[in-house]
């Protein structure tokens, strides 16, 4: 798909990758889900998360680091990953019933304040963003992560034995646009944080008809919406 691109830009291509392996799973779909399923659905979301953050920070990373095997290596042993693989050993073994609760306390503060301060980040990042910066692009990626990639998603789902429930949130985590949050990670661990800031602002605009598109398809396969 890289092949589309009209850039030959190093940066661009590797943001283009990794939008096309990452999307907004979590901000938006919150908002679709709780209003077109409720509250358990949001719980169910929640939940599927957990795997999605692993493939931010493993594949979604090690895409934006790959110039050389090992500083994409370096980049997923991020402190994010440690930090999911610390709290799903905590969980699993039984061990977080002997967690001391002041660090209960600290980690919940310090996870209440992730959300504002990611959106600040990204609100500083969207400064310059403009949607005719590599407007070829834009346009290509719009298509790829929001038509192609949505129906690969939809079709490659139908081979699984997944109950409606799980079938109807992937579905709609798979139809959102690129994540706002790509913005700061290229300008951490590598890509164009110009098209990256771009990018998001425009499939996220261009959502705006392919999401309701999609759950008019959803509503009419799979009959639960």
């Amino acid at each position: 798909l890289k092949k589309g691109l009209s850039s030959k830009e190093t940066d661009i291509q590797i943001t283009f990758h990794h939008f096309c392996a990452i999307n907004n799973f979590t901000f938006l779909p919150i908002i679709i889900i709780q209003n077109l399923f409720g509250e358990v659905a949001v719980a169910r979301l929640f939940f599927m998360n957990l795997g999605c953050q692993i493939g931010l920070w493993t594949i979604g990373v090690g895409i934006l680091g790959r110039r050389n095997f090992k500083e994409a290596i370096t980049k997923i042993f991020s402190p994010s990953i440690i930090a999911i693989t610390g709290s799903l050993f905590l969980s699993i073994s039984g061990l977080n019933a002997y967690t001391p609760d002041i660090l209960i306390t600290i980690t919940q503060y310090c996870g209440s304040i992730a959300v504002p301060l990611i959106l600040l980040i990204i609100g500083a990042s969207l400064y310059e963003t403009s949607l005719t910066y590599h407007l070829r692009d834009l346009l290509y990626l719009s298509f790829i992560r929001l038509v192609l990639l949505p129906f690969l998603f939809l079709w490659g789902l139908s081979f699984l034995n997944l109950t409606k429930d799980a079938l109807v949130i992937a579905v709609v985590v798979g139809i959102m646009p690129v994540a706002l949050s790509s913005t700061p990670l290229t300008r951490r661990f590598g890509g164009s944080p110009l098209f990256a800031a771009s990018a998001a602002l425009f499939t996220t605009l261009a959502s705006m008809l392919t999401v309701p598109a999609w759950l008019y398809i959803i509503r009419w396969v799979i009959k639960t919406v």
